[in-house]
């Protein structure tokens, strides 16, 4: 496979699910509101992969929360619920609520991230 053939499938896997992302992102933001300025970021791994391969046919996605503080117990419970009822088959991989700084470093924000079956979340 050339450069560029590589280089226009990973673009394209990267982008899969642009409008879809934008359409959960309205969504996600009308739930929680500026206040908790969330962040949403969907993808898919790569096409090339076997079935016997745990990432088989699976896309990822996360939720951060760009907040200089972890969300309350009931707000992240939402978040959760939120991922379950908008994202077909999802399956949380990791939960990371807190807020973390050290000068000179970067922010660790709030997130939680997933991972769900391509069959059953298609591109709209």
């Amino acid at each position: 496979m050339k450069l560029k053939d590589l280089l226009n499938e990973t673009l394209n896997e990267y982008f899969e699910y642009a409008d879809k992302e934008k359409a959960l992102q309205k969504d996600l933001e009308n739930h929680f509101g500026i206040v908790f300025t969330p962040f949403l970021r969907l993808g898919k791994y790569s096409g090339d992969r076997t079935p016997d391969n745990p990432k088989y046919n699976k896309g990822y996605g996360s939720i951060s929360f760009r907040q200089n503080e972890p969300l309350e117990g009931a707000d992240w419970n939402k978040a959760l619920e939120w991922i379950k009822t908008n994202i077909p088959s999802s399956e949380i991989t990791q939960e990371f609520n807190n807020y973390f700084h050290e000068p000179g470093e970067k922010k660790d924000y709030p997130q939680i991230n997933f991972e769900f079956s391509i069959d059953e979340f298609p591109n709209v």
